[in-house]
């Protein structure tokens, strides 16, 4: 249950940074989004 909870928190993340991509056309959305994606995949291989 603990990875679907980070996964449900990463999904509206993930939303808003392609959506200001689409609109800015800037790459730090795109970093920001592997960045939370990193934190997220180092914090469940912790809990595992």
């Amino acid at each position: 249950s603990m990875i679907v909870e980070g996964r449900v928190k990463l999904n509206p993340e993930t939303v808003r940074a392609l959506h200001n991509q689409q609109s800015g056309g800037s790459i730090l959305p795109i970093l920001w989004s592997v960045a939370v994606v990193l934190l997220a995949v180092a914090a469940i291989m912790k809990w595992m």
